[in-house]
């Protein structure tokens, strides 16, 4: 019903990494982290409920908003901002964020 909403500003996306149809060399099936995406096109801050990060939580790829771009997984000295476990994540006006989850196989 809300697509059709005109004064909608903002979206999440929720990319699951689990819904690989590929399967490996080995014929394995294939995952990959989850992800979601969170756009805000309005004027102003909207908080968005996030889906349950786990126990390790949701990691921090890229927030528009932030003026310093989190480091890549191999910088000599990582300085990622902890996992994010909070219910909900305030992206800031006209901004985009991009989350992880990792599906860590056992």
């Amino acid at each position: 019903e809300d697509w059709g909403d005109s004064h909608a500003r903002c979206i999440a996306m929720l990319i699951s990494g689990h819904g690989i149809s590929e399967h490996g060399s080995r014929g394995e099936p294939l995952q990959d982290d989850d992800f979601v995406l969170l756009f805000n096109s309005h004027h102003e801050a909207v908080p968005f409920t996030l889906p349950n990060g786990g126990p390790d939580g949701w990691d921090l790829l890229l927030d528009t908003a932030l003026e310093v771009v989190p480091p890549e997984p191999n910088d000599p000295v990582p300085i990622a901002p902890p996992p994010w476990s909070e219910t909900a994540y305030i992206v800031q006006s006209r901004s985009l964020v991009l989350l992880s989850r990792s599906r860590k196989l056992g």
